[in-house]
C-alpha cells in the first residue's frame, strides 16, 4: 500500500455555535486520498458478498435506514407499556447524534425583500420535513396535532406578513401559500410507511413488530392510543383497507396529500 494512503488529515470544522474555544464544537473532518477510497469500496463489496450481516443491523446497510430502527424500537416500547410489561433499554452515545441546529435563520421567513413564493417554498422542502421527521412512527393524539398545527400556522403567518390581530382565517393563508395541512402530511408518511411494512415479507423485522402482541392485559380506564389505531383512522378517512397497500402504485396516489400550489 503506499505510504501517503496510510496516512490522512484530519481538519477541525467550526459548528457556527459555542465557545469557539472548546473542540466539543468543532467537527472532525478527516481527508484521504482519493485512490485509497476506491479500494475500500472494492474490499467492503468483497466482504458484502462473504459476511452475512444480522437483520438488527440498521446502519450502513442497504434497505435498512433509520425508520426502520426507530420504528422497531417504537412499536416494542409501545406494545410494553400497553400492558404494563417491563421493558429495559439501553441507549450509548446519543449526545452529539442529537444535536441540532438553531433555529436562528429562520427569522429571515419576515424579511419583505425575499419573494413570498420562494419563502414558502423553503417551508415546504426545507422546514416542514424537519418538522415532520420520523412522522412515520408517531402516535400523535388531538393535544399533539394541534401543537403541529399552531407552530406551522405561526410560521405561514410570518411568510404571509399578518398576525393573530388581521384575523385572516389558517384556511385562507393555506389557500393563498398554496400550502397543505400539516396533519394531512403527517397522515401521508404514516400510510406510505403502512404500506411498505405491510409489503414486506412475513419474515421481515418489521412486519413482525407490527404484528407481535405482549402478553398481558390491558389497564382499566381508557387505553392508550397506538399507531395502529391512528393507521385504522387513517385509512377509514381515505376509505381504504390494508389489502390495497398491495398495490405500491394505487397506495401513493390514494394516500398522497398535494400542496395547493402544486396541484
Amino acid at each position: 500500500m503506499p505510504e501517503d494512503w496510510k496516512q490522512s488529515e484530519i481538519v477541525p470544522i467550526y459548528k457556527q455555535k459555542g465557545d469557539p474555544l472548546d473542540c466539543g464544537n468543532y467537527r472532525g473532518i478527516k481527508l484521504l486520498e482519493h485512490g485509497m477510497k476506491i479500494l475500500e469500496k472494492i474490499i467492503e463489496g468483497r466482504l458484502r458478498k462473504s459476511v452475512e450481516i444480522g437483520p438488527m443491523q440498521f446502519g450502513f446497510m442497504p434497505g435498512r435506514g433509520t425508520t426502520d430502527a426507530i420504528f422497531t424500537f417504537q412499536q416494542i416500547q409501545e406494545k410494553h407499556q400497553e400492558k404494563k410489561v417491563e421493558l429495559f433499554t439501553i441507549f450509548i452515545d446519543l449526545e452529539k447524534a442529537l444535536r441540532g441546529k438553531n433555529g436562528e435563520n429562520w427569522g429571515q421567513s419576515a424579511d419583505k425583500k425575499i419573494p413570498t413564493k420562494l419563502k414558502t417554498k423553503l417551508y415546504t422542502t426545507v422546514v416542514r420535513p424537519v418538522i415532520l421527521y420520523g412522522a412515520e412512527c408517531w402516535t400523535t393524539g388531538v393535544k399533539e396535532e394541534n401543537i403541529l398545527e399552531k407552530t406551522e400556522m405561526r410560521m405561514l403567518r410570518r411568510i404571509k406578513g399578518v398576525t393573530l390581530k388581521d384575523k385572516m382565517k389558517s384556511e385562507d393563508i393555506r389557500k393563498e401559500l398554496g400550502v397543505g395541512s400539516i396533519k394531512s402530511k403527517a397522515r401521508e408518511s404514516r400510510l406510505r410507511w403502512f404500506g411498505h411494512v405491510h409489503r414486506r415479507e412475513q419474515e421481515s423485522n418489521l412486519r413482525q413488530v407490527m404484528e407481535m402482541e405482549v402478553h398481558g392485559r390491558r389497564p382499566r380506564g381508557r387505553p392508550r392510543g397506538r399507531w395502529r389505531d391512528l393507521v385504522d383512522r387513517d385509512m377509514r378517512e381515505l376509505r381504504v383497507v390494508p389489502e390495497d397497500a398491495d398495490d405500491r402504485d394505487f397506495w401513493r396516489r390514494r394516500m398522497r396529500t398535494a400542496d395547493l400550489s402544486l396541484r
